[in-house]
């Protein structure tokens, strides 16, 4: 259920004793939200920006109730959403959150979410099965007929809301597993005017968007409803 955003005084995430200022960065211990070591200073900012971006459009929605994780990772969102008092499941079609699979699985101490590995365009879930469904990992490295496909998907398995990012420029490959590699199938490269009419053609309106760092990446971060 999506709601009017807080009032824009009022610091986001302050509950979570994240420090979001660019200097700090800081997680708690044990986090998953802290940056790889020798994480480069670029990539550092770009992961600062996707955590503010989700922060401000999560403001939109209310909290509680259940979220689908796609595409999960490390589970950084993970535990954005846990630590924001959700109930959460993840899909990830490697395993990066554990291997192999647990039910539930301690993201750190005292947030458990249910972990799942499964390929996203086939998800093992009931017809709106969640409150809503996050993915911030996936859409930037897959090719617009697969794109179509997962969109429809995500709504499927949501009853109101998605929080997705996307990125206009092709991805880096190079860095990609083997599973992640047989989603692409092509170009993920798109225009902002193609991932509007791609959430269109799957039924999905458009109530927010954040960029995540202008200048340093095209990625985009939408909040949609259906």
């Amino acid at each position: 259920m999506v709601r009017e955003p807080r009032p824009p005084g009022e610091r986001i995430g302050s509950t979570m004793g994240l420090e979001l200022g660019i200097r700090g960065m800081r997680a708690p211990a044990g986090s998953r939200l802290e940056p790889a070591p020798g994480a480069s200073l670029r990539d550092r900012l770009i992961r600062w920006g996707q955590r503010r971006a989700f922060f401000q459009l999560l403001e939109w929605v209310c909290p509680g109730g259940t979220v689908l994780d796609l595409a999960c990772g490390s589970g950084q969102f993970t535990e954005l959403l846990l630590a924001r008092g959700y109930t959460v499941a993840t899909v990830d079609i490697a395993r990066t959150l554990c291997d192999p699979p647990q039910h539930p699985v301690r993201i750190r101490p005292g947030l458990m979410a249910f972990v799942h590995q499964g390929d996203p365009r086939r998800l093992p879930f009931d017809d709106r099965e969640f409150d809503g469904v996050t993915c911030m990992h996936l859409f930037q490295h897959v090719a617009r007929p697969a794109r179509q496909e997962l969109l429809k998907e995500v709504r499927r398995v949501g009853r109101t809301w998605a929080l997705l990012a996307f990125r206009a420029s092709a991805p880096r490959t190079g860095s990609q597993s083997t599973a992640q590699r047989r989603l692409v199938g092509g170009s993920a490269a798109a225009s902002f005017a193609g991932m509007r009419h791609d959430l269109a053609a799957a039924g999905m309106t458009i109530v927010a968007s954040e960029r995540v760092f202008p200048f340093l990446t095209a990625e985009l971060v939408v909040l949609v409803t259906w």
